[in-house]
């Protein structure tokens, strides 16, 4: 009878989608329609890949079920004809179809938790959280700015403690309803804080893949057809064309509030599975890179989806749940993973191979030997892959074994006193991330050899290994001619994130046991552990964020009101003539929220720079960081095949006063705006 119920509920939710697309289109009603559809195949799906557990436990899995459907079943529309809401709206009323059928009735156990003392906690949660919103609510950044933290109070990280210290504090009296969601809220809150104060747009990618989305919703396609991205844009276009939900929001809000919500209850998924003894899996959360999952990029979709894998991996590796449903579960997801960037999606196929050996019914010995050979492919796969596809697009990639790029390695860590205790001990997490999550883990492998936990909890560390050699092999040996010299380690990078992923379970295992351990202790030592993990937590807060103090120097700047008001500027002088613009990468940015993709010229050049790449952009270097000069500017022009040609220098760009003042004996024509912030010099045929 629930299910029938569920099932209702979602056909109600799409008909009053579908009515709601043809009349008013009004986003908060479409925002609910989405939620009721998503929370009948929560249900219905639950109740198929997960057959026993919590009715909590059984909607967790149901939701990461329907949402890897939905980003497959969007893949397919997308691959094998076009974007339409017709599409859409079939491939959703499939979905429930399917869910309905699937759908087993089952039995929950109960979700009864026992009752404590922890009116106070709370009410000091609340109020800190509630402090912190009003603050950063009232902050909107339209000026070009380095860091968040030079708009943004660093002393506002106090009530962030706050809430960490009183987030630990409940977690370790036991895991509950409550903590994970007080978990989700404040993980949800420091990442959407960019999306709430830079109201312009915040990083470089998401206004490309924004603008691809829009394209796709407009025409159906976009050409070429990208052989990956298309899981997050599947999720985004069905928010937009099915219920109405405006693309900057949904595309704003969409990583930080599901890894704000899938990672934490991810979490809490297995603490229900293993036991109590295994809660501060949840404390481990804080050593994840936060800063992956702000903005909202397929990668950083993949990075959520992959945590979620490797956390709810962690109770069919134990053998607490060993339905093959569960696995063909965890399978599904993988595949959501491929689909939506290979870089993420290929160490977690690795990782999912891992998962299939150990659940084989084959020797140990043998096991082994087959995990190792996994562990070598999954280091060698993705250079593979590089040095072919650079090989079929020309793309200048130099492999060499002979001369290892030493120097390229991001491993390096340090502690540095500069007479500031709070930022001295935020540092010094900061810059030793990954050997302090390296530690804990090795830690965590002692741990689970005493207490002589299942062989399976190593697809952990296999995965890693996997993983960390494979960053060595793309670091050393690959350089990525074809990209910007300061974009080169950008790919292998990801593998970092990705090895300290992997490496998670095991931290938790550590902090677990170490918490096990203390627990019967004295109260100096427990409080002395809580207030250890409520400094690394405040300070990978403050980490996630690019920061420019005494210890770091942020090199981007954020797109500002100028840069908005200047590309409309330029694209107004033009008056329909084809032009091209050498500006930095804000200002691309603006110009690509504005006008999408609407201008390319000869051998499909873009008529603004790409930092990642690109010839236009080589030109704009040589016109910033050399001497601006009309012949240059004609050699992109003609390059190009364009009437008119900009410049565009920002006043915080490296020496612009001297390129101002050259550029304006070199230039036909220029006008500044926003009181002197950005320039702009006319060069014409």
């Amino acid at each position: 009878m629930a299910n029938i119920r569920y099932t209702l509920l979602g056909m109600t939710s799409l008909i009053i989608a579908w009515a709601n697309i043809l009349s008013i289109q009004n986003p908060t009603l479409g925002a609910i329609c989405a939620l009721g559809y998503l929370l009948s195949l929560a249900h219905l799906f639950g109740t198929r890949f997960m057959l026993t557990g919590t009715k909590l436990q059984k909607l967790l899995i149901g939701l990461l079920a329907s949402i890897a459907i939905m980003m497959l079943g969007g893949s397919a529309i997308y691959y094998l004809g076009s974007v339409t809401q017709l599409n859409l709206s079939i491939l959703l009323t499939a979905i429930l179809c399917i869910a309905s059928i699937c759908a087993r009735k089952t039995t929950c156990d109960s979700d009864k938790e026992n009752a404590r003392s922890i009116l106070g906690l709370s009410v000091i949660f609340a109020l800190a959280m509630i402090t912190w919103w009003l603050q950063i609510s009232q902050i909107d950044i339209i000026q070009s700015v380095r860091s968040i933290w030079l708009v943004v109070d660093p002393r506002l990280l106090l009530l962030i403690a706050t809430v960490i210290l009183m987030t630990v504090l409940m977690v370790a009296r036991g895991a509950s309803k409550l903590t994970v969601t007080m978990l989700s809220i404040l993980l949800a809150s420091v990442l959407s804080m960019a999306y709430i104060v830079y109201i312009l747009g915040y990083g470089f990618d998401p206004f490309i893949h924004r603008a691809t989305v829009e394209h796709i919703a407009q025409f159906g396609t976009i050409t070429p057809k990208p052989l990956y991205y298309i899981g997050q844009y599947s999720l985004e276009l069905i928010g937009i064309l099915i219920f109405s939900l405006p693309i900057k929001i949904l595309d704003g809000l969409l990583v930080p509030l599901l890894a704000g919500i899938l990672i934490p209850q991810s979490a809490y998924f297995s603490v229900k599975s293993l036991g109590q003894n295994w809660r501060m899996m949840l404390i481990a959360l804080f050593l994840l890179p936060l800063g992956a999952f702000i903005s909202t990029t397929p990668q950083a979709l993949a990075y959520i989806l992959t945590t979620c894998l490797v956390l709810l991996s962690l109770p069919i590796l134990l053998k607490k749940i060993t339905a093959k449903t569960y696995l063909a579960f965890l399978f599904i997801l993988t595949l959501a993973i491929l689909i939506t960037h290979p870089l993420a999606g290929i160490p977690s196929a690795i990782f999912f191979l891992f998962v299939f050996i150990n659940r084989l019914n084959i020797s140990f010995k043998i096991q082994t030997t087959l995990s190792l050979i996994t562990t070598t492919l999954g280091a060698l796969v993705l250079p593979v892959i590089f040095i072919v596809q650079s090989a079929k697009s020309n793309l200048a990639i130099d492999f060499s074994v002979t001369n290892l790029s030493w120097d390229q390695l991001n491993l390096t860590g340090f502690f540095s006193n500069h007479f500031n205790s709070w930022l001295d001990g935020f540092y010094l997490v900061i810059d030793n991330h990954l050997w302090i999550v390296l530690i804990l883990a090795l830690a965590g492998i002692y741990f689970a050899k005493k207490e002589k936990l299942p062989s399976g909890i190593y697809a952990f560390i296999y995965a890693s290994i996997a993983s960390f050699l494979s960053y060595l092999i793309l670091t050393l040996t690959l350089q990525f001619e074809f990209l910007i010299e300061y974009e080169r380690s950008n790919y292998s990078d990801r593998l970092l994130t990705l090895t300290i992923i992997f490496l998670i379970p095991f931290v938790g295992i550590t902090l677990s046991s170490i918490w096990v351990r203390i627990e019967k202790k004295s109260i100096s030592l427990k409080l002395a552990f809580v207030l250890i993990i409520t400094l690394i937590g405040t300070a990978m807060i403050y980490g996630a964020y690019p920061r420019h103090d005494n210890y770091a120097r942020s090199a981007g700047f954020n797109v500002s009101q100028a840069d908005v008001d200047c590309v409309y500027a330029i694209d107004k002088y033009a008056q329909g003539k084809d032009y091209i613009v050498l500006a930095n990468q804000a200002v691309s940015s603006s110009a690509i929220e504005a006008f999408g993709f609407s201008h390319y010229y000869n051998n499909d050049i873009f008529y603004y720079p790409i930092p990642t790449g690109g010839e236009l952009y080589n030109y704009y270097l040589k016109m910033t960081d050399n001497e601006p000069s009309s012949q240059t500017m004609h050699e992109a022009m003609d390059f190009t095949g364009a009437e008119i040609g900009f410049l565009v220098v920002n006043d915080y760009w490296w020496d612009s006063q001297r390129i101002i003042e050259h550029a304006k004996n070199q230039a036909d024509d220029w006008f500044a705006l926003g009181d002197g912030e950005v320039t702009i010099f006319i060069f014409e045929r």
